[in-house]
């Protein structure tokens, strides 16, 4: 492998033609370089694509010509970073890939998305708010919120500035998880022979009797892996909106998967409370990825958040459920909405 070029070297072709003007938010990239070149770890490639990546969307529409040369240096290391991450660790170089391909794929026909509604959107917002270094749990503050002392306003209501209050008040303790790009790649299931396998190239087989939590993103891509493997403290969650760091989602909710072959998807996630529509064409994805044979006798579990008070549960059969023009009589399962 080529090694990525040297701070020295990047300096050298990226220079400004002022010799007076400072580097700017390039010299991020500059570091990123020397940290590299110090240590050729997987972490430390990751960092220089990262530092590209900031530093490309942040010069977007710049048309100078300092900048065009800059933006086509950037470029070509962004390029040369991504090649040393796949020979680092070829399993997260073939997720990165197939993740990129469904992006460029979503991009001339977008999916329908569903956002975080009410007080749970406010976990995005105070995280972009942080510059994406923490996101208040919504779940975790719920517990702790008492309507009597706040004008008996229920935390439903809450806007972003009593959340943000709410937060503060209570020593900024208790986060939910948001995974950054490179960390949900690890989570991205891919489809091959019909069946979906893990960043390890295995065929996943999810535990319990509910599954895993799963989140399909803008895109197309499929997140999933087990919360109860993780070893979080009791001030810290991983939900649905950990795969995406809150953005919106195609689906959430659980799946159930033996060998690589489906069994069972639902949309039972709190935080997304996704639509039949979602569910629906989270159900369309997966069969037109697996196929007849790695969707055949699968469940698609709808969970209807429609009833005040109640979620009514309702089961079908994956073909069935696509056809369906109304849900069945009686629910398989009910019970009262937190």
């Amino acid at each position: 492998m080529t090694p990525l070029l040297t701070k020295k070297e990047f300096i050298d072709r990226t220079k400004h033609s002022n010799i007076f003007k400072m580097r700017g938010s390039i010299s991020a990239i500059d570091q990123a370089l020397d940290i590299w070149h110090k240590n050729r770890t997987l972490d430390n490639t990751v960092l220089v694509y990262k530092e590209c990546r900031h530093w490309t969307k942040a010069k977007a529409g710049k048309t100078t010509e300092t900048s065009l040369k800059r933006q086509t240096q950037v470029k070509f290391l962004t390029n040369d970073a991504l090649n040393w991450i796949w020979h680092l660790d070829p399993q997260l170089g073939k997720a990165r890939l197939a993740f990129e391909n469904k992006k460029r794929l979503a991009t001339a026909a977008p999916l329908q998305t569903q956002a975080m509604p009410g007080v749970y959107h406010h976990e995005r917002a105070l995280y972009e708010q942080s510059g994406k270094t923490r996101a208040p749990s919504a779940t975790l503050l719920d517990g702790r919120y008492d309507p009597a002392s706040n004008n008996n306003t229920e935390f439903s209501n809450l806007s972003e500035a009593d959340f943000k209050g709410l937060d503060e008040s209570l020593g900024k303790q208790f986060s939910v998880v948001y995974l950054k790009k490179m960390e949900r790649l690890r989570d991205l299931m891919v489809v091959e022979n019909h069946r979906l396998l893990k960043a390890d190239g295995q065929p996943l087989t999810t535990t319990g009797l509910a599954g895993w939590p799963y989140a399909i993103d803008a895109y197309g891509n499929l997140f999933t892996k087990n919360d109860r493997a993780l070893n979080l403290h009791d001030k810290c969650m991983f939900n649905h909106s950990s795969f995406n760091a809150g953005n919106d989602v195609v689906c959430a909710g659980m799946i159930c998967v033996n060998n690589g072959m489906l069994q069972r998807i639902s949309n039972n996630s709190g935080h997304y409370k996704p639509s039949r529509r979602n569910l629906f064409n989270a159900a369309q994805a997966l069969i037109q990825e697996l196929g007849a044979a790695g969707a055949a006798g699968a469940l698609v579990e709808f969970w209807s958040f429609h009833e005040a008070g109640f979620i009514n549960i309702y089961d079908f059969p994956i073909a069935a459920f696509q056809a369906a023009g109304g849900l069945p009589a009686n629910p398989v399962g009910r019970m009262k909405a937190h």
